[in-house]
């Protein structure tokens, strides 16, 4: 195994653009809505944004410190947005 020469701390979002993160997930949202018609992607969109957020409250100090990776995160966001009655529509 090589071992790593350095690190990268972006502590202020100067270095990594994530400014398009927003956009993927929205898209993503669309996407699902447009393949399974009990989808309502406002709502799911507004179930992902909600979900990261009791997520993030959960998670960030195990994040900070590297016991938590993004993908763990991402995945738990996506299985607690997408549970049956998150992404809902009633008209439907």
């Amino acid at each position: 195994m090589t071992q790593g020469r350095a690190v990268l701390f972006d502590l202020d979002s100067t270095l990594l653009d994530n400014s398009g993160t927003g956009d993927v997930i929205r898209d993503t949202c669309v996407e699902l809505a447009e393949c399974f018609a009990s989808i309502e992607w406002k709502a799911l969109l507004q179930a992902n944004t909600e979900s990261f957020a009791e997520i993030w409250a959960e998670v960030e100090p195990d994040w900070t410190i590297g016991k938590t990776d993004a993908k763990t995160v991402s995945r738990e966001t996506w299985r607690r947005a997408l549970l049956p009655s998150s992404a809902r529509s009633p008209s439907r």
